[in-house]
């Protein structure tokens, strides 16, 4: 399979990549077992979601963006109480947690492999 990347949506996946390599060293270093460093690391999930992807590997970041916003966000008086990530993380098992960051890692290499090519 052959790629085309224009240089100028090669900088989209630089920061890409540079927004997944700190989300995977947070998952590695930070405490807790999967299910809580996932939930450490909302922000950089947030991020790296909003971010672009080949379109080769936008399947697989819908299938990650499907599993951290899975239920609805609790709000009261029009405000967020719980976010639709903390939500959705808190009704998982640690066992799917730790697929769901096998998953944001794949993606990193991904992506990571198309960096070493281009």
């Amino acid at each position: 399979m052959i790629i085309n990347i224009s240089s100028s949506k090669k900088e989209f996946y630089t920061y890409f990549f540079e927004k997944s390599s700190t989300l995977i060293n947070k998952l590695i270093t930070g405490g807790g077992d999967a299910k809580a460093r996932l939930k450490g690391a909302e922000f950089e999930i947030d991020f790296l979601l909003a971010s672009n992807v080949p379109e080769h590997l936008k399947e697989l970041k819908e299938k990650i963006k499907w599993s951290v916003y899975k239920y609805e966000a609790i709000e009261h008086n029009g405000k967020i109480n719980i976010s639709s990530f903390q939500m959705s993380i808190s009704g998982i098992r640690n066992s799917t947690a730790a697929k769901i960051i096998a998953d944001i890692y794949s993606l990193h290499l991904q992506v990571a492999h198309l960096e070493m090519i281009y």
